[in-house]
């Protein structure tokens, strides 16, 4: 049976007891005393609820009580929102006049209090039959120190113990098992249970270089548990011409397949395949026959009866790893580096600890995870000794492994909500970071979205969750969960009947008429206009019937209105409605007062917000990106006093108005915004003093900043003389209000684009933002001079980018933690040489180098020995074609990308340069014209682990004609 948690609902209820608007509401007569014994009831049964939740693993009466106080505290939850709401719409609670209608909601307010306060005291009172130990119910935390649509790619350093089941795969694939059919597909199942690495060997075996050149085509696709011919296509044809496939029928995606893969020898990965619908096969591989003889099929799957349903011409049968290597496996995660070897103790007891884990290469990983923040010989006997691992009656799910048990049961109490609330990420899907915080928060797991990320990190840590995608320098976007990992979730969160946080599909009409807390309204493809509108009524039945909501994700669903029912989701604190065709809000979005994230992102048909929006009081995230319809915002945004983050990025017109009315940057500068803020065409400022106003010097949790003019719109204005004045001779009026937006100094995250002005403000001359790690300057078609980068020592990204009237550039090199330099379209620098690296070691941290679009750049020196660019590993060099030398032959680069042409860096690869060149990426290339590729060219390609072509791209000639009639029409 799973383990209940209910000391996070608790520790949420009892802090909004103290909410200003509930003491509020304790002024009514009958209501107060009521709140207080309600919160006396609480902090009581708080100080008890770690040794229960310790102890119900034994007691099954003490998980009984604590089911029953969790739904209690739930309910409790609903009336404090429904009561908070009513005190918001009728004003403060000791000024409602004494009308007929007030009493009554007084009366009512008293009564349900009363009649909840009685419930929780009954479940008091039976904590003391249990003779539980008081306690802090505090979370531990460690000591310092929608599983993906999986993807072809793994890291073979961390794959132990497989080398002999690739090979056996391999001989398959590269053999011929077609001669005694009569057909040219040959069929290999990779068959074992979960958690065993079948998916990790089907990508040894998809990236072996043997492989890669047997076949001409190769497709991954995973699958999971639905096996529907549509999608399955779908994504087959999408594998195959990298780009998405939008036609909705059968009929036309037949033909894309079989014209995609005819007469070519072709390798497909079906990946967690479930279905056992022998017809359904049957159909795919009628057209998966007309590829070329020697055509191959890989299916991994647990059930032994697909195998055979797919009439599988080889079955390979996936044995759990030895204790050797699963012992490699848990070392890694649990050790670092060569610190096993200085605790001989803990080795043995690990050693131990492996032999339960029954050969299961993601028990061994996550048990190590776990094992990692602990280093007491005591701690490691306890886990070793463990009861879990023996069979027990409770525990009647036979797929749930004991090792992943064990790792949730060692997770602090709140974390252990928040890991059962991952069941709701749909197997075979990805979800945001900052998607899964929100919704933690919406679901009063996590206080604010940093907290939430941080609780990401952890269970990201102990291997319960994994990365789905990493973005730039190893920041991580996406995360997913291993199938068996999210089984784990599924069984931890009990009886559906009394579940709280529900991820469901509308489109499949599966939901709970009780008790759901968060729906899933995500469309599918090909939806007919009567699925829609049928898809348009469970909405306005959920709007109508399910008040406990607290989330709602609507991203993508086909409508192009809201009802107005959306009023009655009192609780509702997470609403997406990105991607949606609306293009207003009803007024009655403003009724939702506990909302706390609204996601507008991609509504591109967005025309303009009601009013009503000023009335969300609670909304701390705005997401308006890429609203390009949407002209400006109301008045009332400065009302939100809550609000923390605004995304405006991509919005087409001035922020907060057009520069005739009101709604100017002033609404700004009662926001106390934090994260990231965009502020858009900044040309329609009317006056520096308005830019002043919006007091973002004052606003401390600002951390991300990007002010942009829109050169085009300016260009584009009937009246040119209002171009001359603003972009032309006379600058002052851009200088004094880019000086007027100073942010506050802690900023991490810098991007100006579109400035105009020749002179930078003295905040920026005089760096006096220190904390930068990311600065972006494009654009700058009039400035003269740079400001003191030098003294920027946390900046770890710098892009410098169309700078036309720039000679010279500032001893960059010196910045002793810069990581990423782009050096673009910069037409009037001719040398790169001592005073951009500033001397001495120069550029100590820098990975990535690009330098682009560079046309008159005739010389580049650097400093002799190993003390410069020792780390760089990127290098792109592309149209700098007056380049004469390099200062280098940068042996610690391993990815190049360079044109297809470029005679000095041809020259340079010949006399043996790049010595550790792992990838080479060609520019401006015939990608249908192997044979003009220079000889090099194709031996480095030959030896290279990886290699992109493009194809021809915007020649330097090109760009700087358009740069010239950009200067041109800016002077």
């Amino acid at each position: 049976m799973a383990e209940v948690v209910a000391s996070s609902i608790v520790r949420f209820v009892s802090d909004k007891l103290g909410a200003k608007v509930l003491k509020e509401l304790g002024l009514l007569k009958g209501v107060g005393e009521e709140l207080k014994r309600l919160e006396s009831t609480l902090a009581a049964i708080q100080d008890v609820l770690e040794d229960a939740e310790a102890r119900q693993v034994k007691e099954k009466s003490l998980r009984v009580w604590l089911r029953e106080l969790k739904d209690v505290a739930y309910d409790l939850d609903d009336l404090l929102d429904e009561t908070a709401v009513k005190a918001l719409t009728k004003g403060k609670v000791r000024g409602l006049p004494l009308t007929p209608k007030s009493i009554r909601v007084r009366h009512e307010i008293a009564r349900k209090v009363k009649k909840m306060r009685k419930r929780l005291d009954a479940i008091a009172e039976e904590r003391a039959t249990f003779h539980l130990r008081e306690g802090t119910a505090k979370d531990s935390e460690p000591s310092s120190g929608v599983r993906e649509q999986t993807g072809s790619l793994v890291d073979e350093s961390q794959v132990y113990g497989r080398q002999q089941d690739k090979e056996q795969i391999i001989d398959f694939l590269l053999g011929d098992s077609t001669e005694e059919h009569n057909n040219n597909l040959g069929v290999i199942a990779i068959v074992g249970l979960g958690g065993l690495g079948k998916t990790t060997l089907a990508q040894l075996v998809y990236n072996d270089e043997g492989v890669r050149q047997h076949f001409e085509k190769r497709m991954w696709v995973y699958v999971s548990d639905k096996f529907d011919s549509k999608s399955l296509m779908r994504s087959i044809i999408e594998s195959l011409s990298k780009k998405e496939f939008t036609l909705p029928d059968m009929d036309p995606m037949q033909r894309e397949l079989v014209e995609q893969i005819r007469g070519r020898r072709f390798l497909l990965v079906l990946d967690d395949v479930w279905n056992e619908d022998y017809e359904l096969w049957d159909r795919l591989r009628i057209l998966l026959n007309n590829g070329a003889k020697g055509s191959k099929v890989v299916v991994t799957t647990r059930s032994r009866r697909v195998a055979s349903v797919m009439n599988a011409d080889d079955v390979h049968f996936l044995a759990g790893l030895s204790d050797d290597d699963c012992w490699l496996l848990f070392e890694r995660r649990a050790f670092e580096s060569g610190s096993s070897a200085r605790n001989p103790s803990l080795v043995a007891i690990g050693k131990e600890i492996v032999r339960r884990c029954g050969g299961m290469p993601l028990a061994a990983k996550a048990l190590g995870s776990m094992m990692r923040f602990k280093r007491e010989v005591s701690q490691w006997v306890a886990v070793r000794d463990n009861e879990i691992w023996r069979p027990s009656a409770d525990v009647d799910d036979d797929q749930i492994l004991p090792a992943l048990m064990l790792s949730y049961s060692h997770l602090p109490p709140r974390l252990k909500q928040c890991f059962a609330y991952c069941a709701m990420i749909p197997k075979g899907k990805t979800m945001r970071i900052e998607t899964l915080a929100q919704l933690w928060v919406a679901g009063g797991l996590a206080d604010l979205e940093d907290v939430g990320s941080h609780y990401v990190d952890q269970l990201l840590s102990r291997s319960l969750l994994e990365i789905g995608q990493e973005e730039a320098h190893g920041a991580v976007s996406l995360v997913k969960m291993h199938d068996v990992v999210h089984d784990l979730a599924r069984f931890t969160l009990g009886h559906l009947r009394k579940l709280r946080a529900l991820y469901v599909i509308v489109t499949e009409g599966i939901f709970e008429e009780y008790g759901v807390r968060v729906l899933d309204g995500k469309n599918v493809y090909g939806r007919s206009a009567e699925e829609q509108d049928e898809d348009e009524r469970v909405l306005l039945a959920i709007f109508s019937t399910m008040k406990p909501l607290r989330a709602l994700h609507l991203d993508g669903f086909p409508m192009k209105a809201l009802p107005a029912a959306v009023q009655n989701l009192d609780h509702l604190r997470y609403l997406d409605l990105s991607r949606t065709d609306l293009r207003t809000l009803p007024p009655a979005i403003g009724r939702l007062h506990n909302l706390q994230i609204l996601k507008l992102l991609s509504c591109t048909g967005l025309e303009a917000l009601p009013e009503s929006i000023g009335e969300l009081v609670n909304l701390v995230t705005l997401d308006l990106c890429l609203c390009r319809r949407l002209s400006s915002l109301p008045d009332c945004i400065g009302r939100m006093g809550n609000l923390r983050n605004l995304d405006l990025r991509m919005l087409p017109t001035y922020l907060l108005g057009d520069g005739d009315g009101d709604g100017g940057l002033e609404e700004l500068g009662t926001l106390n915004l934090e994260g990231e803020l965009y502020i858009g065409n900044l040309q329609n400022l009317r006056s520096a003093a308005e830019a002043g106003e919006a007091n973002l010097r004052e606003k401390r949790g600002l951390r991300s900043l990007k002010l942009k003019w829109d050169l085009t719109s300016w260009f584009q204005q009937e009246d040119r003389n209002d171009v001359a004045a603003i972009g032309g001779e006379h600058t002052e009026p851009v200088e004094d209000a880019l000086g007027s937006l100073r942010p506050q100094p802690d900023l991490e995250v810098l991007r100006i684009e579109g400035y105009v002005g020749k002179v930078l403000p003295g905040w920026m001359m005089d760096c006096s933002i220190p904390n930068l790690v990311e600065l972006s300057l494009d654009f700058f078609t009039r400035c003269e001079k740079l400001p003191a980068l030098e003294r920027l020592s946390c900046l770890t990204e710098l892009n410098l980018s169309r700078f036309p009237r720039v000679e010279c550039l500032p001893r960059l090199g010196q910045l002793p933690c810069l990581r990423v330099l782009c050096l673009e379209a910069l037409p009037a620098v001719k040398r790169l040489g001592s005073e951009l690296s500033g001397g001495g070691c120069a550029f100590p941290a820098l990975e990535e180098l690009r330098l682009v679009f560079m046309s008159d750049l005739e010389e580049w020196s650097g400093t002799e020995g190993e003390d410069f660019l020792p780390r760089l590993s990127e290098l792109v060099l592309t149209d700098c074609p007056k380049l004469g030398a390099l200062p280098s032959t940068f042996p610690s680069v391993n990815r190049l990308t360079m044109n297809v042409d470029d005679k000095l860096l041809l020259s340079h690869l010949e006399r043996g340069a790049f010595p550790n060149l792992k990838h080479l990426g060609i520019c401006n290339c015939d990608l249908d014209d192997e044979a003009g590729m220079p000889e090099v060219l194709v031996e480095r390609l030959a030896s290279v682990e990886s290699s992109s072509w493009t194809g021809r791209p915007v020649t330097a000639s090109e760009s700087e004609m358009m740069m010239t009639q950009c200067i041109e029409l800016t002077v």
